[in-house]
């Protein structure tokens, strides 16, 4: 997963729960999932959900899975899930993680057919709360295509700010692709801003670091997502 730009001012990290309940909250779509604390809980969750899954460890406050070793794809069957599983409380623990419910795992449906996607927010000292997006992968990593607004924008202008990205004609259908479904990735860059906006007080940075966008009627799906707030006295804490 491609690092996204930095927050200006680092907050406290929210945990999975609570993550999970903002984006619920403000209808963002997030991929079927559940957090374990052991191996045997992951077999069982992944059971659930139906294979194959994707696994991750969890440390508090690391936004970047996959640049520590705490991500496996494509897990297949029961022994798999158990297996990395282990790997991944090993993992987390090893850097920092601690013993027992503060390392976990989150079990995923494994989500494919999807173009990667960037949306984030930080809080700027001047002008207060900004959210960015752009297409994931090389775009991000490399080009740095990225535009910016400050929140709250309405589909229309997201849309204006999505055809300035280099990478607009892959949402759009270049080279035979299918065109991606950008009406629901307009909404839900809209539907962000406005999360961002009313919760500013709040909230000091979002990463929701890939969206998969689907081909056109598909709608869009966050499958990692970190958010950041400030401590209960109102101070920003890192």
């Amino acid at each position: 997963m491609p690092a996204a730009p930095e927050p200006v001012a680092a907050g406290r990290a929210m945990d999975w729960a609570g993550t999970v309940e903002w984006l619920r909250r403000w209808d963002l779509p997030y991929v079927p999932s559940g957090l374990v604390p052991s191996p045997a809980d992951a077999v069982r969750r992944a059971g659930e959900l139906g294979y194959p899954v994707v696994l991750k460890g969890v440390v508090p406050g690391l936004a970047h899975k996959s640049e520590h070793q705490l991500v496996e794809l494509g897990i297949a069957g029961p022994d798999e899930a158990e297996a990395a599983a282990d790997r991944l409380l090993a993992t987390a623990r090893s850097l920092g993680a601690g013993a027992g419910a503060s390392a976990a795992v989150e079990v995923q449906k494994m989500i494919a057919g999807g173009a990667e996607f960037y949306l984030g927010a930080h809080r700027d000292p001047i002008l207060g709360p900004i959210i960015s997006f752009g297409l994931g992968g090389i775009f991000l990593e490399i080009l740095h295509d990225v535009v910016y607004a400050v929140p709250p924008v309405t589909e229309e202008q997201v849309l204006a700010l999505l055809r300035e990205l280099k990478g607009w004609a892959v949402l759009a259908g270049a080279r035979g692709q299918q065109p991606r479904d950008v009406p629901a990735l307009a909404g839900l860059v809209s539907r962000f801003s406005a999360a961002v906006a009313a919760d500013a007080g709040t909230v000091t940075a979002v990463d929701l670091n890939p969206v998969m966008v689907f081909p056109t009627g598909g709608g869009v799906l966050a499958v990692d997502a970190y958010l950041e707030r400030k401590g209960d006295d109102g101070a920003v804490q890192h």
